[in-house]
């Protein structure tokens, strides 16, 4: 056995009636032992003598505890036998037993109280050991040398979010939509319905989550929809966290194009293979086994956060490498901009243990490359593309980390699938992965290879028409051809040459408009959530000239006279994108 993994699907769980539920992978069946724990040093020193009986539990024993009313409340008896966990497909999804969690509920009550009552610390840190079948030796996660030197803001840990009651009760705003979220079959069947009515009842009045809450349910397309589709969006709305909550309203704002022109809201476009929704996709995030090299991730809804910060922010970081590196964001960016939901399918792939998914054009799998997830071990390295004089050496390796991960393996996917054979090989030693993380942050792709990338992508051909070198004649040509070709609907890649030089074509944007004698396109190079200090909206630029209209929609601008003298090429599908 090389991994085993435990995640939560709440950072933090509200504290009330129901038990939270965890999740337990590996990649191996096995017997698997949970461990709670009020702080890491109790997990790292497991003890039954601890004065506090409920600071150290473990499935693998009995328990025998009692926690003592707080406030003249009565106590809370717990007597549980050792149980059981076993593995199947490498997965087990077990929920706490009720009288364990009433009692860590009124150890809460206690820490609460002034002077505190309890030293429970209001957060309780937990690892899974799996034993395989056979086997002598149990596989941990995480280790004690990791508890050791993370503390206990970085180990894993769960928060109870306080049992509060609002000042002036109210009616959850949609009962009908509620009562269909449902659960989780069988082992808890209204586990969402009880965490959103736990969560309305709790939240202040102008708490932003709250207020996030009022604002989807008032919207004109979440009252639209059928009750099903509004029930998903409210387990949609708990399952992201407090982070991703906030942000969902503006899902609601956005609409996509359909392949006959018209468009609907992006929360009801459907992915290319399935086909679902995107809530729906969405959804499925909480049913995947996370990449073990997804190490900060211990709860799904860090999943939710990461794939909705992507979708609705798809620039990933500043430029790195040559500039063809912006081109898997260009394809992403448009993606998302067409069909978000199919990039949510694609991301899940990647996201889950076989890091693989399979592509729209049939008989195509993408496959993120070994180490990619691991991008803390790599340090800087001297970028090798033309440009790289002056630029600092630590830049490409640092602009990498901040990636989110379903930028990561979406991105690198589609690298080693476009480039094919002259992708490093991988011989499984570390200066191989080494190799490979280096070429995914420093090489772009060609143009024959972008014309692969959008065929895996989208499942159709694409028109196409490029230049190696500054033509003026071929230039204008491209540039007729384009303007010809080219809707006011954003599918396409658009190529400009780029930067001092004028040699180092391919560097991608994805058009969006064209209309008063100017190309309008979202420029990949650098976040629209975070735009650098040289991007300032009604600013202009030089290499080639543009005019940046919104810097926080990453949304630039270029004249027909200087698009004639910078463009390289253009893809435009050959048929309407689904």
């Amino acid at each position: 056995m090389n991994w085993v993994r435990i995640h939560t699907m709440l950072q933090n769980f509200p504290a009330g009636d129901t038990p939270p539920v965890f999740d337990i992978s590996a990649d191996e069946d096995g017997s698997a032992v949970v461990e709670f724990a009020w702080d890491p040093q109790a997990l790292s020193a497991p003890s039954a003598s601890y004065p506090d009986r409920l600071r150290y539990y473990s499935t693998g024993a009995p328990l025998h505890a009692t926690a003592r009313g707080a406030g003249g409340r009565p106590d809370v008896v717990v007597d549980l036998p050792a149980q059981s966990i076993q593995l199947s497909g490498g997965a087990a999804r077990w929920q706490m037993p009720q009288a364990l969690w009433n009692a860590y509920r009124e150890e809460q009550q206690k820490a609460r109280m002034s002077p505190p009552a309890s030293s429970f610390s209001q957060s309780l840190y937990y690892r899974v050991r799996v034993m395989p079948p056979g086997g002598t030796t149990a596989q941990i996660w995480p280790n004690d040398a990791v508890l050791t030197a993370s503390g206990a803001a970085a180990a894993p840990h769960m928060g109870l979010l306080p049992a509060t009651a609002a000042s002036i009760p109210q009616p959850f705003p949609d009962r009908e939509a509620a009562d269909l979220a449902g659960g989780i079959p069988v082992l808890a069947p209204h586990l969402w319905r009880s965490l959103l009515e736990h969560l309305w009842d709790g939240l202040p009045a102008t708490d932003a989550e709250r207020l996030s809450l009022v604002a989807i349910v008032n919207h004109e397309v979440y009252r639209a929809l059928p009750p099903a589709d509004r029930a998903n969006m409210l387990v949609l709305w708990l399952l992201a966290g407090p982070t991703a909550r906030t942000k969902l309203p503006r899902l609601l704002d956005r609409r996509a194009t359909t392949g006959n022109g018209s468009s609907v809201p992006i929360v009801q476009k459907q992915s290319l293979r399935e086909p679902k929704t995107l809530v729906a996709e969405l959804l499925l995030l909480n049913d995947i086994t996370p990449h073990p090299d997804l190490i900060g991730v211990f709860s799904k809804e860090h999943l939710f956060d990461d794939v909705l910060t992507e979708i609705l922010d798809p620039n990933g970081q500043d430029n790195q490498g040559q500039a063809g590196t912006c081109v898997p964001t260009s394809i992403q960016t448009m993606l998302i901009e067409v069909n978000p939901a199919e990039y949510v399918r694609l991301v899940r792939g990647f996201l889950t243990a076989t890091a693989r998914q399979g592509a729209a054009q049939a008989g195509i799998n993408l496959t993120v490359p070994r180490g990619i997830f691991q991008a803390s071990r790599y340090t800087s390295f001297t970028p090798t593309h033309g440009g790289g004089a002056g630029v600092p050496q630590n830049l490409v390796a640092m602009s990498y980390q901040v990636r989110t991960n379903s930028e990561l393996g979406f991105q690198t996917a589609l690298l080693r699938h476009a480039q094919g054979g002259r992708f490093p090989a991988d011989d499984g030693t570390e200066a191989a992965a080494r190799k490979i993380f280096e070429a995914c942050v420093d090489a772009g792709l060609t143009y024959l290879e972008v014309s692969v990338a959008l065929k895996a992508v989208f499942g159709v051909d694409f028109q196409t028409s490029s230049t190696a070198k500054i033509d003026p004649p071929r230039q204008q040509s491209i540039f007729t051809e384009f303007t010809s070709k080219f809707t006011t609907v954003p599918e396409g890649v658009l190529c400009l040459f780029w930067g001092p030089l004028a040699d180092e074509g391919l560097h991608a944007v994805m058009p969006v408009r064209h209309e008063g004698g100017r190309v309008f396109f979202k420029n990949p190079q650098y976040p629209g959530s975070a735009p650098p200090s040289w991007v300032a909206t009604g600013g202009n630029a030089t290499q080639p000239p543009r005019h940046y209209d919104a810097a926080r929609e990453c949304l630039e601008s270029v004249s027909d006279t200087d698009l004639r003298s910078w463009i390289s090429g253009y893809f435009i599908p050959a048929s309407p994108l689904a």
